[in-house]
């Protein structure tokens, strides 16, 4: 019904039969209704905050369903079978953030429900507001030097293209000097996408040679290796 719609009204329509469909019992059906909603305009989608967080609140309660196991699923996957069953709530983490209903400490909150797709979609929401925010970055920048935030979170930042880092040097390049070991490692093993000047990228990485953390060193090490057989 939205990618059929000629016009705002029609389109409101259709957002409120997928948002109704979001609802269902069935995940499936709610995940089909959820992922059709992502293609909605920003504008269209603001009215529906309160929606949108009323149903991702219910999904996480709610739980999916093993159709193989006939069982329900209230973690990220059947216990039984192992399958990862269908959920709407990777979905719906994208439209409540791109609605502006969701917050730094919603997302980071939601980031941290590891082995969840709603947890992948709360990171990618956290890194994109993070290039598109100074204040956002700093911020979380802060989180993850606190060792608040995931692991996947300075991972999905860091691999972002160079030129993206290179704008935010001065805020990436500080965990260096970060408590969290896996953020120094993973700053270290970043210098061979080129965002920062070689001559720094191999002093920071020899520096980094002398970490404390062995998970570090090794980074260091593989990085000084890959530089010297270039």
């Amino acid at each position: 019904m939205l990618r059929a719609a000629r016009n705002l009204e029609q389109i409101q329509l259709g957002v409120d039969t997928a948002l109704d469909g979001a609802a269902f019992e069935d995940p499936k059906t709610a995940e089909l209704a959820a992922e059709a909603l992502r293609m909605v305009p920003k504008e269209v989608l603001v009215p529906h905050q309160s929606r949108l967080l009323e149903l991702l609140e219910m999904w996480k309660h709610r739980g999916s369903w093993c159709y193989g196991c006939g069982r329900v699923v209230l973690g990220s996957f059947c216990e039984n079978c192992r399958v990862v069953p269908p959920q709407p709530r990777e979905h719906l983490v994208y439209l409540a953030f791109k609605a502006g209903a969701l917050n730094l400490q919603d997302l980071l909150r939601l980031a941290n429900e590891q082995g969840f797709k709603s947890a992948d979609a709360a990171t990618k929401s956290l890194s994109n507001w993070a290039f598109a925010d100074p204040k956002i970055m700093r911020a979380i920048i802060e989180q993850i030097d606190a060792e608040l935030g995931p692991n996947e979170l300075i991972e999905e930042i860091l691999r972002q293209p160079a030129d993206k880092l290179q704008n935010n040097s001065d805020e990436l390049f500080s965990l260096l000097s970060s408590n969290s070991a896996v953020a120094r490692a993973r700053v270290i093993e970043s210098l061979s996408s080129g965002w920062v000047a070689a001559d720094l990228a191999k002093a920071s990485a020899k520096k980094a040679l002398e970490d404390i953390s062995p998970f570090v060193r090794s980074a260091a090490a593989r990085f000084l290796r890959t530089q010297s057989s270039i």
